[in-house]
């Protein structure tokens, strides 16, 4: 169990993180698996009071759930176990159980970082059926809503663009 648990991380640790800093710290203790920030891990103007580390380890959390079935794992993860000690994030614990394959879990391992100017390619229906499909199935109060048209698309960038002047300019 312990290379499989050692695969899972491996694949988990491609979840998005702030300037794909990694903040995070693993210890594994035979199926028992503890998940630690590192405070200093990421030092981005945008991790005001660690929040996006903790967007971070809930990214990694999500790939270590959607990975573990793969492998025949079935993870229960805990938050937040150690009340005295806020840089414990989670306690996974594994067990056995039959493999399936989660629609993304190929796509994790497929991940990479990639901050160059990228060809603007509309995503096929095709795609957005199965990206619609694996949301309602794993969500149930949440949906997607696709934005095709460019002028709406550049009027939610600039909406949004407004994140880093509300997180770098308001120091509350």
């Amino acid at each position: 169990m312990e290379n499989k648990i050692k695969k899972i991380i491996a694949i988990a640790v491609n979840a998005p993180s702030g300037d794909n800093m990694q903040p995070w710290r693993f210890v594994l203790t035979g199926q028992t698996l503890d998940l630690y920030n590192i405070p200093t891990g990421d030092t981005s103007p945008y991790n005001m009071r660690q929040r996006g580390s903790l967007i971070a380890h809930g990214a990694v959390l999500e790939n270590i759930d959607i990975v573990a079935p793969t492998l025949g794992l079935q993870p229960s993860i805990q938050l937040f176990p150690t009340s005295n000690n806020q840089t414990h994030i989670a306690r996974i614990n594994f067990s056995v159980t039959s493999p399936c394959i989660h629609p993304l879990a190929v796509a994790i391992e497929q991940r990479c970082t990639n901050r160059l100017a990228y060809e603007k390619t509309s995503l096929t229906e095709d795609t957005t059926h199965i990206l619609d499909t694996v949301v309602a199935d794993s969500f149930q109060h949440l949906s997607l809503f696709w934005i095709r048209e460019n002028a709406k698309k550049d009027a939610l960038g600039k909406i949004l663009s407004l994140n880093e002047r509300l997180i770098l300019e308001n120091e509350k």
